[in-house]
């Protein structure tokens, strides 16, 4: 039985991490600055672009501290995976 709660416990965790890809693809898809496969930031705001992080987390609160999204509302971040 032990064996049987591991593996629902890790398709439960599977299945929120699809679900949360899919919902940064939806968001992605319907982004208002997207042209195509283009974001077009017309004449306005600033765009922070990174390179891949490789899940180092402390470089990416580092980013989020930089950006201050909450009190930058033309600031753009873009997060590169590779």
């Amino acid at each position: 039985m032990a064996g049987l709660n591991e593996y629902l416990k890790r398709m439960t965790l599977i299945e929120s991490a699809i679900d949360t890809f899919r919902q940064a693809a939806e968001l992605n898809l319907s982004d208002p600055h997207r042209q195509g496969s283009l974001l077009d930031f017309d004449d306005y705001g600033q765009v922070v672009m990174t390179g891949d992080m490789h899940g180092h987390r402390r470089n990416f609160e580092k980013v989020v501290r930089y950006c201050q999204l909450e009190s930058t509302p033309l600031r753009h971040v873009i997060l590169r995976t590779s």
